[in-house]
């Protein structure tokens, strides 16, 4: 007997081997796409909180005036609309030193996509 094209059932399980293929693959790719969002996320950020710290010690005028009122917490809203959309910022006074400020940045998301923690920047500004 000479075959000269696929048989129905090669056909059927050409299909299915590759439906198989395909459902392990799709998680990896998801998986991975989560992870991107993720490091992204905190990526951005730490360099917010690093610009938040390089903004306080040039004590431009909003920066000396939030340092006047820092008791103990106070929130850093004078960002770009696109951050303030996704994170929250807060200065925390750690000590009160006669001259340094001892200060903690904490920069929390509002939307978590994923598992995303808060991240804190430590750092000392000269009064």
């Amino acid at each position: 007997m000479n075959k000269n094209g696929f048989v129905f059932w090669e056909i059927i399980i050409s299909i299915f081997l590759m439906g198989l293929t395909i459902t392990f693959i799709l998680p990896l790719f998801n998986n991975n796409i989560m992870t991107v969002k993720t490091i992204e996320s905190r990526k951005e950020m730490n360099y917010l909180g690093e610009y938040i710290f390089e903004r306080l010690k040039s004590k431009d005028k909003y920066s000396s005036k939030l340092l006047e009122q820092l008791k103990d917490e106070i929130e850093f809203t004078d960002l770009d609309p696109e951050y303030i959309k996704k994170y929250k910022c807060k200065l925390i006074n750690l000590e009160n030193e006669e001259y340094l400020w001892n200060l903690k940045v904490v920069i929390k998301p509002i939307i978590t996509e994923g598992v995303i923690e808060n991240v804190e920047i430590y750092g000392t500004i000269p009064k």
